[in-house]
């Protein structure tokens, strides 16, 4: 028997009808709130989540996405040690008082002290002996100008500030008299000791400052919130996760491409059962019951998206996947049912399509290579014909796969291991294993976007669409989107009809 298929659309086939009478004033309504609750722990200023993938977030951008109101979600493609530093990178990045400083023995030298400055992403470390008692504090200033070779093995002992010259708070001192002893000795950093003299927390200016940020989305003791990624081989499940939620991760993805397998239903129920207060999201899926499905698991948040990235090529290798705004339609029917929330992952790359995601349902928008191209994102800038561009690749690429073997410590799986013998034992040529149980790639390979600047940037062109589409609907918060979504005040488009809102018999230049 013969079915008729469903049309199923994506963000570019529909347009979103105004409002016969909307009461917004402006853009700028102060009724206006971008807020959204992406799990039952995790609330964001913004809808704003950037993506897993290992050219997109890192601990900087984690930091620079957290400070706008978002969340960026660390990805896996590191050691568990590695990813378990990005975290806590973030975590220390803005506090009132850092509980837990970095710290360096006496005998470390100008070289080692430089570099773990650079890894911690940090301008001060404190000098302790073997018990945690403090001895003194290296700033770059002590070390700007220790350049030649002699220099870079000299003790921290011969350029630290010693305790005698330092000005100290004692245990428990409050924000208020931390300010205070800032203000008083004109200093940037103030250690914090206990009774014993052992260091238990440094008071910065500088993060002082940052805590003024209205936008940044915290946890309720001051951090920067922060998302982390697992996948379910080997140790990336229990030990990964375990480790992450040490470090101070407030939700935890487990990021499959393929949401339907046994597998990852099984490995979400074990995971609920491990850490049953975790926040977890989990995906992708595309449609009701596999959402449904994931709630049922375990899941608080589903990942919705098969094949919409810019570089994933899942649609284009199997065949297989829901246009986006159709899936989040599905998908968000589940969600509303179940209390819970849905997350668009892939396939807003402009701000209408970033408007439209939430207008179909989604909490929040992971953002991939519109994150890319920005400072904050991992890798260099390069020249490609006179234009600044960074590298972004798929995760289900064949490099990032081998990237990820590489970390776990495995080599890829065989499952024809015995036609490889036969045919090293005859001189033949595998065919079977070569072509037959040959497994795609599905992502970009080696792609480039152009180089954007700032995060913020990017950020701000999809906050603006945002509250012009409130504005346009008369709503003030996304559940007012959905609302209006519900009741179906969106028609569907031609391909004309969608070129017809773009700039168009002019040159415009922008990238």
């Amino acid at each position: 028997m013969c079915h008729e298929a469903p049309i199923a659309y994506t963000f570019d086939d529909i347009s979103i009808k105004p409002q016969e009478i909307s009461r917004i004033s402006s853009r700028r309504d102060a009724q206006i709130d971008l807020g959204s609750q992406i799990s039952p722990k995790v609330r964001l200023k913004l809808p704003v989540v950037a993506s897993y993938m290992d050219t997109v977030c890192e601990a900087k951008m984690a930091i620079a996405i957290a400070q706008l109101g978002g969340l960026g979600i660390i990805h896996r493609w590191m050691t568990i040690e590695e990813q378990v530093s990005q975290v806590r990178r973030v975590k220390r990045a803005e506090n009132e008082i850092i509980e837990d400083p970095y710290t360096l023995r006496p005998s470390s030298t100008v070289a080692e002290i430089r570099r773990a400055m650079a890894e911690y992403g940090v301008g001060g470390l404190l000098i302790t002996d073997e018990r945690g008692k403090l001895l003194g504090i290296v700033t770059t200033r002590d070390i700007d100008f220790k350049n030649k070779e002699e220099d870079l093995s000299m003790p921290a002992t011969a350029v630290m500030t010693p305790l005698e010259k330092l000005i100290v708070a004692s245990k428990g001192v409050t924000l208020h008299e931390a300010k205070k002893l800032l203000d008083e000795h004109k200093l940037e950093k103030i250690p914090v000791v206990d009774n014993d003299g052992v260091v238990c927390g440094l008071i910065s200016k500088k993060d002082i400052k940052k805590m003024r940020n209205r936008l940044a989305a915290r946890d309720d003791e001051g951090h920067l919130l922060v998302a982390a990624s697992v996948g379910l081989r080997g140790a990336d499940l229990f030990e990964r996760t375990g480790a992450l939620l040490e470090a101070g991760a407030d939700l935890i993805v487990l990021a499959i491409a393929n949401g339907y397998l046994e597998s990852a239903i099984n490995a979400t129920r074990r995971l609920r059962k491990k850490f049953p207060d975790v926040d977890l999201a989990v995906g992708d899926v595309t449609e009701y019951a596999g959402t449904k499905r994931l709630f049922a698991a375990g899941a608080d948040t589903v990942l919705v998206g098969i094949g919409p990235g810019s570089s994933c090529e899942t649609r284009y290798i199997a065949g297989v996947g829901v246009p986006q705004f159709t899936a989040l339609r599905w998908a968000a029917s589940a969600a509303r049912a179940e209390s819970r929330y849905i997350i668009c992952d892939g396939g807003a790359h402009e701000p209408h399509h970033f408007g439209k995601a939430l207008f179909a349902g989604a909490s929040a928008v992971i953002l991939g290579g519109a994150l890319a191209g920005t400072d904050e994102a991992p890798g260099e800038v390069v020249d490609i014909g006179g234009r600044k561009m960074k590298q972004h690749r798929g995760l289900a690429s064949e490099d990032a796969r081998a990237k990820l073997e590489r970390i776990l410590g495995a080599s890829p799986k065989k499952e024809n291991d015995h036609a490889l013998q036969e045919a090293a034992r005859f001189g033949g040529e595998d065919l079977y294993g070569e072509v037959y149980m040959h497994v795609a790639g599905e992502g970009v390979e080696q792609g480039f976007v152009p180089y954007t600047g700032a995060t913020k940037e990017a950020i701000k062109r999809l906050t603006g669409g945002l509250r012009s589409l409130m504005t346009y609907l008369g709503v003030n918060n996304l559940e007012g989107l959905w609302d209006i979504c519900d009741m179906g005040l969106y028609i569907s488009q031609t391909a004309y009809g969608a070129a017809e809102g773009k700039p168009h018999h002019m040159s415009v230049f922008r990238d």
